[in-house]
């Protein structure tokens, strides 16, 4: 009796496992944040402003239907200080050299590496219609700067000021970015293959 009932047991899982593969999985498709760059001539009195927005729904393409978005509502962005080329980068994580402000929205720094990049947390807008987030950078430290966005961003500014990375060369090469992001580097060989980079200059 034990038997017959333990293979009835065995049984009665692996027909739950054929039903649970049978079951087609839900296809999402959600939208992603576009930002916008207040294009400023920036000094150590002024504030940059990074404002994003996205939708607050997404689709499921399962049902065919349009559902609560809780997969997309936050954005991460990296800031870094270009740098004349040295052990092989040409820019550093420098999220301190700015004070952060929040207008609309949260931000976090990372738990393993505080300085290599700002989590933004949008707030959901009144009408419930998006997600929206409004952070201010502020500068202490004079340079240049490039804004480099984690996710699949897009950047509403048509001029994204690439012409300051000239005047740091890897190799001879004015377009190569090379990321310093907490003692590892990434390269970009060219950054007009990327829509997500925004350079800024602080006097």
């Amino acid at each position: 009796m034990k038997k017959s009932l333990s293979m009835l047991f065995v049984l009665s899982l692996l027909l739950m496992s054929f039903q649970c593969e049978d079951e087609p999985s839900e296809v999402i498709i959600t939208n992603n944040f576009k930002a916008t760059i207040s294009d400023i001539d920036l000094s150590l009195n002024d504030t940059l402003w990074i404002t994003g927005r996205v939708s607050s729904q997404a689709f499921n393409e399962t049902l065919g239907d349009s559902i609560p978005n809780d997969f997309n509502n936050g954005d991460l962005v990296s800031i870094y200080k270009l740098r004349p080329a040295m052990d092989q980068s040409n820019s550093v994580d420098a999220i301190n050299n700015f004070e952060i402000i929040e207008e609309v929205g949260q931000t976090s720094r990372l738990g393993a590496c505080p300085n290599g990049g700002l989590a933004i947390e949008g707030t959901l807008s009144e009408d419930s219609s998006e997600y929206r987030y409004k952070i201010g950078l502020k500068p202490v430290v004079e340079g240049d700067y490039v804004l480099s966005w984690n996710f699949d961003t897009s950047i509403t500014n048509t001029d994204r000021n690439t012409e300051i990375l000239s005047n740091y060369p890897v190799d001879g090469n004015p377009n190569t970015l090379e990321f310093d992001n907490c003692g590892i580097v990434s390269t970009l060989p060219n950054i007009d293959a990327s829509t997500k980079l925004y350079f800024f200059s602080v006097d």
